[in-house]
């Protein structure tokens, strides 16, 4: 459903689309999809065309009042954390399996050389395999450490909608 109020704000000033959309710095077809309600307004662009409509974003965006917005947001942030709980288990689980796989690698490198069993050829080979392990460890390492600092985040995020929920309540 279209809540954005674009369409009646151009309309009031008498500009086409293209006009606004060279206003904001966007092709006509992305201003289009903006008024039909197809793809979000990025924060940056939905603040030129508050200022230029001399309107606020949250009435611009179609926000009856505050609370919706403070919902909407709510909501987002909670997909947010879901996904990157999503992408720090996936994370993890690969970082398991390149440091049990590395332990393996080394075990296998270690009873080689000390039995000398192992030919140049295949000592070469287990080491290139450990440098892609090792590697690969180190990807999913800090996969794992950007979606914990995103959940820290999103924590504080949370934290300041709360606070902002509790202040709109006492305005009442």
């Amino acid at each position: 459903k279209n809540m954005n109020r674009l369409k009646e704000l151009r309309q009031s000033k008498k500009k086409t689309q293209q006009e606004i959309a060279d206003i904001v710095g966007v092709t006509k077809r992305t201003y289009i999809y903006w008024e039909q309600g197809e793809r979000q307004i990025k924060p940056e662009k939905a603040k030129v065309l508050a200022d230029y409509f001399g309107v606020t974003v949250g009435y611009l965006l179609g926000y009856e009042d505050i609370e919706d917005l403070v919902t909407e947001t709510e909501d987002i942030l909670k997909k947010g954390v879901e996904e990157q709980q999503k992408a720090r288990r996936q994370s993890s689980d690969h970082y398991d399996y390149f440091l049990e796989t590395i332990f393996e690698v080394l075990s296998t490198l270690k009873e080689g050389t000390k039995e000398n069993k192992l030919e140049q050829k295949e000592t070469l080979e287990l080491i290139d395999t450990l440098d892609y392990l090792v590697n690969s460890l180190d990807k999913w390492n800090k996969k794992l450490y950007e979606s914990q600092t995103m959940l820290l985040q999103y924590e504080k995020l949370k934290q300041k909608i709360d606070y902002s929920k509790q202040e709109l309540k006492n305005l009442k």
